[in-house]
C-alpha cells in the first residue's frame, strides 16, 4: 500500500524483519496505518532501494523516520550501519522480546511480513528497547569469540592426540601432564614413536626442545628414555606417525593462532578500556579474561539503569542469567534454581573466579561458608559467590572507583 496525503504523515515507524535471502520492510504511520510493505535484498542496491521508498514527507517533518530490527548479529549489522552513517535513528532490539510482542498483538502466524509489522507496531508504541551494545565493545566480543572457538579446538586437538598416542607412543603422554606444551609437541613433531626417539641422540633432543622454546630436565628426559625402551605401543608404522605429526602441526598452529589473538585482545584492552579493566580487577578474584569477557557481555553499565532508578544490578543479574526461575500456581510459589538464559561462559569464568576469590578475599569467604551451609552444597555456594562477583564488577564500574571492602558499591549490595 502507498502513502499519497504527505500532509498529515507525522512520524514514519520502520520495522525491518532480516533474513539470509531479503529483509521485509513495513513503514507504519504515526495513526498505526500500514504506509508500504515491500522487501529488500541484503546488499547496498536493496540498501539504496530502501532510502529510495522513503516518503518525502518523513524527512520533510520534525520527526525523522526511526527504524527498528532484530539483533541477529551479522545479518542485521550491516544495514544497522549503513543507516547509522546516513544519521538515522536505529534501534536493534531483542529477538526472544519481538516474540513475546508477536504473541501479545494476537498474531498466531509467523511469517516475515507479520514480524516486519509487529516491530513496526511496538515502535510506534514505544515498547520496544534496545539491545545493541556500542561498536567497541561488539569488536571485543567478536575477538574474545574467536580467542574461544580457538580454545576449543586446541582442546578437541588435544584430546584427538592422546587417543592416537594411547597405542602409537604411551610412554610421552603418561610422561606429560599437559601433551600440548613446547616440548612434548617439539619430541612429537621429530620423533613420533619410542623406537624414533631411542634412536636420537640426546644432544639433538635437547636442541629440538630448545628451538621450540621447550624446557625439560635431564632427569626427567632419562625417565622418558627408559620407559621407552618397555613401549608396549603396537600401531608404529609409517601412516601412523604421519597422523601424530599431523596432528601436532596442526596444534602447533591453533596455539600460534590463540597467541596472536590474545596479543590482539591485550593490545585493544589497553587502548580502549584501559580505566574500566583497572576496575574490574580491583574485584578479588577477578583475572584479565573474566574482566574481558564481562566487559564484552555488559556492554556499557549505563544501558542497564537509564532511568536511574537503582535497578540496575537487578537488570544485570538477570540478563547475565542469575534471575531465579519461579513455579506459581494459586497461593503456591516455589522459586527454584537460576534461570541460565543469559551468557554461560561469562558465568561460567565467573564461577572460576569465585573459586579463587574465596581464598584471598576474607568476607567473600564467610559468605559462602555460610551459603555452604545453608545451601548444603559447596557448588551452589560458589554460584551464589559468582553472583555477587558479577554485582561488584558492575558496582565498581557505575560508581569508576576500585573495589574497597569497606565501602558499599552503588549497586553492588547483595
Amino acid at each position: 500500500m502507498n502513502y499519497t496525503d504527505q500532509k498529515t504523515l507525522q512520524s514514519l515507524f520502520i520495522g525491518i524483519d532480516v533474513s539470509k535471502h531479503f529483509f521485509e520492510i513495513c513503514m507504519m504511520s504515526e495513526s498505526g496505518q500500514i504506509l508500504k510493505s515491500f522487501q529488500i535484498s541484503p546488499d547496498y542496491k536493496g540498501f539504496k532501494k530502501l532510502l529510495k521508498l522513503l516518503p518525502k514527507a518523513g524527512r520533510s517533518i520534525d520527526g525523522e523516520p526511526v527504524f527498528a530490527m532484530e539483533n541477529t548479529g551479522p545479518l542485521a549489522g550491516n544495514l544497522c550501519h549503513y543507516l547509522k552513517k546516513k544519521n538515522f535513528r536505529v534501534i536493534m532490539s531483542n529477538p526472544f522480546e519481538i516474540s513475546r510482542l508477536r504473541d501479545a498483538f494476537s498474531k498466531s502466524v509467523k511469517s516475515d511480513l507479520i514480524d516486519a509489522f509487529v516491530i513496526a507496531q511496538a515502535l510506534r508504541m514505544n515498547v520496544i528497547k534496545e539491545s545493541q551494545k556500542d561498536e567497541t565493545y561488539i569488536f571485543l566480543q567478536d575477538l574474545l569469540e574467536r580467542f574461544y572457538d580457538l580454545k576449543d579446538r586446541q582442546k578437541a586437538l588435544t584430546n584427538q592426540l592422546r587417543s592416537n598416542l594411547e597405542q602409537t607412543f604411551p610412554e610421552i603422554d603418561r610422561m606429560f601432564t599437559n601433551i600440548s606444551c613446547n616440548s612434548a609437541l617439539a619430541i612429537l613433531a621429530n620423533y613420533a614413536t619410542a623406537s624414533d626417539l631411542l634412536d636420537a641422540t640426546i644432544e639433538n633432543i635437547k636442541l629440538v626442545i630448545k628451538q621450540e622454546n621447550g624446557k625439560m630436565t635431564q632427569n626427567r628426559l632419562d625417565q622418558l628414555l627408559l620407559r621407552c625402551q618397555e613401549s608396549v605401543a603396537w600401531k608404529t608404522q609409517t601412516c601412523h606417525k604421519i597422523i601424530i605429526q599431523s596432528q601436532v602441526r596442526e596444534l602447533k598452529m591453533v596455539k600460534q593462532e590463540i597467541q596472536f589473538l590474545n596479543e590482539a585482545i591485550n593490545e585493544y584492552v589497553d587502548d580502549v578500556f584501559a580505566s574500566e579493566l583497572q576496575l574490574l580487577k580491583s574485584v578479588p578474584g577477578v583475572s584479565d579474561l573474566t574482566a574481558f569477557y564481562t566487559l564484552a557481555v555488559i556492554g556499557n553499565h549505563e544501558r542497564f539503569d537509564p532511568d536511574h532508578d537503582g535497578d540496575g544490578a537487578k537488570r544485570v543479574s538477570s540478563f547475565v542469567g542469575y534471575g531465579l526461575k519461579e513455579y506459581s500456581s494459586g497461593s503456591r510459589k516455589v522459586q527454584g534454581g537460576i534461570s541460565k538464559r543469559g551468557n554461560g561462559k561469562l558465568r561460567g569464568l565467573l564461577y572460576m573466579a569465585s573459586m579463587s576469590a574465596v581464598r584471598v578475599d576474607d568476607d567473600l569467604k564467610y559468605k559462602y561458608e555460610r551459603s555452604k551451609l545453608s545451601k548444603g552444597s559447596a557448588k551452589k555456594a560458589l554460584v551464589a559467590i559468582s553472583h555477587l562477583l558479577l554485582r561488584r564488577c558492575y558496582g565498581v564500574l557505575k560508581s569508576g572507583k576500585c573495589y574497597n571492602s569497606d565501602i558499599p558499591l552503588a549497586g553492588a549490595a547483595g
